[in-house]
């Protein structure tokens, strides 16, 4: 077994005091990025998948550090593969315009 890190879930999201690691409002995270649905297992809109808390105490959970790696690292390739299509898409609109132009 590896010694694997975890974060406790306050760190994960914001406050009116400090900026969390996903800077998130408390009540953002725990409805889209925690899985609380076993049928409805990635955030809203994307293909990454939810994060999955560990019970520390009844009011206490938290995160393995590698799941919330994954989970940033999935939202910046869906960020990167959305924001290429879109370019590509504005780009053919554009050169579309310029020839009906002409």
């Amino acid at each position: 077994m590896t010694g694997e890190s975890v974060s406790r879930t306050s760190s994960l999201y914001s406050t009116r005091k400090r900026k969390g690691r996903l800077g998130v409002s408390k009540t953002t995270f725990f409805e889209n990025y925690v899985l609380n649905d076993v049928n409805d297992p990635f955030l809203p809109g994307t293909t990454v998948k939810r994060l999955r808390l560990l019970r520390l105490a009844p009011k206490a959970t938290a995160v393995f550090d590698r799941e919330v790696d994954e989970l940033i690292e999935g939202l910046r390739k869906w960020r990167d593969a959305g924001c290429a299509v879109r370019a590509k898409a504005v780009g053919n609109n554009q050169g579309e315009a310029m020839q009906a132009t002409t």
